[in-house]
């Protein structure tokens, strides 16, 4: 071995001695997820990368704030499609329009955020059967989700818990969109029309809320929905069709007056009343009020949730004097003047007076308005309720003078 060589060897020798015994710490180490394939969409790029350190698939969307992805058919899929297998995530930035058939039986694909869009095309999610939640946060202007685009999409048997959906600034939700997904449903304010069976077949949802300006519920809306047994409709000129629920096993709550309640009475739907019942004038008068009936249009339980609010909120006191009987202090000065009794046979409710002082003949409780505005409760409460106990405070004589007329 000549001069030269045995120098070299020497000197690998020596820089991997050094590399050896230096202290080895992964700390602060940063992996690049791989990228796997990329390319465009309509307006957007699209890309697959690896995340290594969770060992998943994951997909990018990007737009310009106003991007459109390209609509796509069951015979026109998009250039992504082969790995459809093996997305699990897909997030998305910029993107104001997800196009028709977009990820249509990506059947690894188990949650998604959607934020700031106007649309979601028809199929868009079709067939994603290990979806677990899907959350749309559309854009401020609202968001419409197209015919069938997650229809088939969260199937109960692929997946260990129920899935969530969550919609907000969604204005519209065409026929079939969620048909055939097991999940619990959330929908806000914003929500104009529900299309066609568009949450039918949904074998995980046990109640709903219709929120106010969602005025057009389609036929077979929660068609077969099998545990659904509570549906609240807030808004007063929405009414249901008569195939909209499965109404014989559905109990509605629902707005006094409004176009929900004419229904429920007409089709003979168990219901009972919500929302502010408004004033009731409690006369004592004779010694007495009588209150019936506990049914849907009865006022016993609206007028216990009143007290029950009214108390909590500090504007009335209450004790117990017996199993079935409260006394009221309802001029909070230490003075119980009303007994309130409840039959306990019967649907029976007694207000009698208790206090002979008669200085105040007329008291009124009323709630404060943001209470009132703020309680999203589904029970019915009267927001006001006044008290007459006697006649008048004070007797007035009159007394005539004798005068004599030269």
């Amino acid at each position: 071995m000549n001069s030269l060589l045995r120098q070299t060897v020497a000197g690998l020798l020596i820089v991997m001695l050094v590399f050896a015994f230096m202290p080895f710490s992964d700390a602060g180490t940063a992996y690049a997820d791989d990228s796997i394939a990329n390319g465009k969409t309509g307006d957007c790029t699209f890309e697959i990368l690896r995340d290594s350190s969770r060992s998943i698939y994951y997909m990018k969307i990007k737009g310009n704030g106003n991007g459109k992805m390209a609509d796509y058919s069951y015979d026109d899929r998009p250039p992504y499609y082969q790995y459809r297998s093996i997305v699990e995530e897909i997030e998305f930035e910029g993107v104001a329009e997800i196009g028709d058939y977009a990820f249509m039986d990506f059947i690894m694909l188990r949650s998604t955020y959607i934020g700031d869009v106007k649309r979601i095309g028809n199929h868009a999610f079709y067939g994603c059967s290990k979806l677990e939640g899907v959350t749309v946060d559309g854009h401020s202007q609202g968001c419409v989700i197209e015919d069938s685009a997650f229809a088939e999409a969260m199937d109960f048997e692929d997946r260990p818990n129920p899935g969530q959906i969550d919609l907000t600034n969604v204005t519209s939700i065409g026929v079939d969109a969620f048909n055939e997904c097991d999940a619990e449903v959330t929908l806000r304010p914003g929500l104009k029309s529900i299309g066609d069976y568009a949450f039918a077949h949904n074998y995980i949802i046990e109640e709903v809320t219709i929120p106010k300006g969602c005025t057009k519920l389609g036929d077979w809306a929660f068609y077969d929905d099998r545990f659904l047994s509570e549906v609240t409709i807030v808004d007063t000129v929405c009414a249901p069709k008569a195939n909209t629920f499965e109404t014989d096993y559905v109990t509605f709550f629902v707005k006094k007056g409004s176009a929900a309640h004419d229904f429920v009475k007409q089709n003979g739907c168990d219901y009972y009343i919500t929302g502010n019942s408004g004033s009731l004038t409690i006369n004592l008068i004779k010694g007495e009020t009588s209150y019936d009936s506990y049914g849907p249009e009865g006022k016993n339980m609206a007028i216990l949730k009143g007290l029950e609010m009214m108390e909590d909120n500090g504007l009335i006191k209450r004790k117990n004097s017996g199993p079935n009987t409260f006394d009221l202090d309802v001029n909070k000065d230490g003075k119980y003047d009303v007994s309130l009794y409840l039959h306990p046979d019967s649907d029976k409710m007694i207000f009698k007076k208790l206090s002979s002082n008669s200085v105040k003949t007329r008291q009124t409780v009323k709630l404060p308005d943001p209470i009132i505005s703020d309680y999203a409760n589904k029970q019915a409460f009267y927001s006001s309720l006044t008290f007459v106990m006697d006649k008048s405070a004070n007797t007035l004589t009159a007394k005539g003078k004798t005068a004599t007329i030269k």
